[in-house]
């Protein structure tokens, strides 16, 4: 009788838990895929934060779900292309991104490139170090989890 009490006492404290990551979750974006994994880790470092685990190397298991955290914490927040953008910006820091259009003898838009060539080839690069930070940053995400997620239990 104890065991299924303390089970369904246990299983209404994870629905109350997860209930406002779940009500905020879609099903069209990794994003949220992201969120769900970065709460249940957070919830498995408090775990071996606290005095309820009897695993002797949980601070160390905590600091490596701390590793992983971060990097969870920049893939969704997603900041990468403001990083990569920074040479741009300091070499021109009055650059206008607005796009304009100019209109053709039959009635349709053209875009006009505004940019020089040089500002052109440094933006590209820009773009380049944004996918590659973001790239680098998925996998050392899932080469932590693939080393460690079995080693992370109590």
């Amino acid at each position: 009788m104890f065991n299924w009490f303390y089970t369904l006492r246990r299983n209404i404290k994870n629905l109350i838990k997860w209930f406002p990551i779940i009500w905020s979750d879609r099903d069209w974006d990794y994003h949220y895929i992201l969120a769900i994994l970065q709460a249940k880790l957070e919830f498995t470092k408090q775990f071996f934060l606290s005095d309820n685990t009897y695993c002797v190397e949980a601070n160390e298991t905590a600091n490596e779900v701390s590793e992983v955290l971060e990097i969870l914490d920049r893939l969704i927040k997603n900041q990468y292309l403001e990083e990569a953008l920074k040479p741009f910006d300091e070499k021109y820091p009055d650059y206008d991104w607005r796009l304009e259009f100019e209109q053709c003898d039959n009635g349709y838009y053209k875009l006009i490139n505004k940019n020089t060539p040089e500002q052109e080839e440094l933006k590209w690069k820009c773009y380049r170090e944004e996918e590659k930070a973001k790239e680098k940053d998925f996998d050392d995400l899932f080469i932590l989890l693939r080393k460690n997620i079995e080693n992370w239990w109590d």
